[in-house]
């Protein structure tokens, strides 16, 4: 997966948004997957000296949700799926002085109800943590033959 992205608020491919939308008042709430709720209504929350932004995008068989979180173990992230909300959260560690001080952080997305839940998977990469969201077959377009 390509990640191509642009500075501030703005899109990775045509249906994505930064998650923090709604402090950018040139985004276009319309512009949104139909689905996904980033309206303010707070059906997304971030918590955290960084507010975990997450890039949210799609394609004919799969929702995507990516965050950076460089210098975060796995074993420091949680991920769980709950009502339709998907929650990361974690703690973030650094050196103080002769130890060591931390900051939780949390992040929820609302997400849309076409997925096919038993097939999430969360991979952590360089920094990047990527969640797929397999779409269930009813969305996804189809070809209908002419005869």
């Amino acid at each position: 997966m390509k990640h191509n992205r642009t500075t501030g608020n703005t899109s990775l491919a045509p249906h994505a948004r930064r998650s923090n939308w709604s402090s950018n008042p040139w985004i276009i709430p319309a512009m949104l997957p139909a689905d996904l709720d980033w309206s303010g209504s707070g059906n997304h929350t971030a918590t955290g000296p960084e507010n975990l932004g997450a890039d949210i995008h799609e394609d004919a068989d799969h929702y995507y949700v990516c965050m950076e979180v460089p210098g975060i173990k796995r074993q420091d992230l949680a991920i769980e799926l709950k009502d339709r909300m998907l929650t990361v959260s974690g703690q973030r560690f650094w050196k103080r002085g002769e130890g060591e001080a931390g900051q939780p952080f949390s992040r929820t997305v609302a997400l849309p109800t076409s997925i096919v839940w038993e097939k999430i998977t969360a991979r952590l990469e360089d920094g990047m943590l990527t969640i797929t969201l397999p779409k269930a077959e009813h969305i996804k377009p189809r070809i209908i033959p002419l005869t």
